[in-house]
């Protein structure tokens, strides 16, 4: 079963969720061409993925 991650875990989550969020909606070559910037892209969704995987952060619904 799955621990409550409580809300400091929760909140940095999804501040990176967001952040994620907003980076995607950048031109794909803007951040292609910046291997620092698509390094750290990649470890994100990363540690989301983890999170997710492992039950310590929820998806929240995505509006349409």
């Amino acid at each position: 079963m799955a621990q409550d991650p409580g809300p400091t875990q929760h909140e940095a989550y999804k501040a990176l969720d967001d952040l994620l969020t907003g980076v995607s909606l950048l031109p794909l070559g803007q951040v292609t061409s910046r291997p620092v910037l698509h390094k750290a892209i990649d470890s994100g969704i990363e540690v989301l993925d983890r999170a997710v995987r492992e039950g310590r952060y929820v998806l929240p619904p995505r509006q349409r």
